[in-house]
């Protein structure tokens, strides 16, 4: 019988949800406040309590936030074991 190893389960994302602290690759982002928010539900809850606008639609219209994904970029989070770390990297020089 063949012992199984402990294999770390990983997810790789490009940033991190202000609102939940989830990683995420794609989602809302504010710009003007370097915000990214995951979910609808979450973004609609931030809008509400914290803009004078009264739906998404309407900061959309006036640009206040825009949809976008970062599939292409280098990944910043680690999701290992259901804990989200900040990826370190580490230089080395050679002398």
């Amino acid at each position: 019988m063949q012992k199984r190893k402990n294999i770390e389960e990983t997810e790789k994302f490009s940033r991190q949800c202000y609102m939940s602290g989830e990683g995420m690759n794609e989602g809302y982002y504010i710009e003007c406040l370097g915000l990214y928010i995951k979910k609808t539900e979450d973004f609609l809850k931030y809008i509400k309590a914290e803009t004078e606008y009264s739906s998404i639609e309407e900061a959309y219209e006036d640009e206040y936030y825009y949809w976008t994904d970062w599939h292409q970029d280098e990944p910043k989070f680690e999701l290992i074991n259901g804990v989200l770390t900040e990826i370190q990297i580490i230089t080395t020089v050679k002398i």
